[in-house]
């Protein structure tokens, strides 16, 4: 097996699943992978590098950002937005210097809010999005106020460790 046949069996899987989760569509995600691995051959310099895994994902997310770009210029086209979920949880300073930086943090966020427990990321929607308190997100679902204050805890901590390795991947 020569070097590129090393590299595409350890990493094509996880850049796939990587690429699918944060686009939600299997043959957009095996678009992406194929794209990626496809510049790959065009690098056998790169091929060598300790980092190559980092390199990797990093083009990984630059594609998935193309094709969010994509969509959305088509949605404002009168297309159709397959991300219909697309709503800012970030306030709009974090991103006033980069639009670009502040597509990719929503990206994360929404990434992290989907890999979280069902009920945790329905509690934080409800108190975050939705406006409601943590007494009246207690009384619809049936739970007291001090497990909702933890399950908005756990979900904060989650996102905070996101953000931060965000900003620390970005400062680089």
């Amino acid at each position: 097996m020569n070097d590129f046949e090393h590299i595409f069996s350890k990493l094509y899987p996880r850049v796939k699943l990587f690429a699918m989760q944060l686009l939600k569509r299997e043959d957009e995600a095996e678009d992406v992978a194929q794209n990626v691995f496809a510049k790959l051959w065009l690098m056998p310099e790169k091929w060598s590098e300790d980092n190559l895994d980092s390199y990797v994902f990093v083009m990984t997310r630059n594609h998935v950002l193309n094709v969010i770009r994509y969509h959305k210029l088509h949605e404002s086209e009168g297309g159709v937005n397959p991300d219909n979920n697309a709503d800012a949880t970030l306030p709009a300073e974090l991103g006033a210097d980069d639009p670009l930086y502040y597509e990719e943090a929503l990206l994360l966020m929404r990434l992290t809010l989907d890999r979280m427990p069902e009920r945790r990321r329905q509690i934080f929607e409800m108190s975050r999005m939705h406006g409601l308190s943590n007494a009246e997100i207690a009384e619809q679902l049936q739970l007291s106020v001090r497990t909702v204050e933890h399950q908005i805890y756990l979900a904060l901590k989650e996102l905070k460790k996101t953000m931060l390795l965000f900003v620390l991947l970005v400062g680089m």
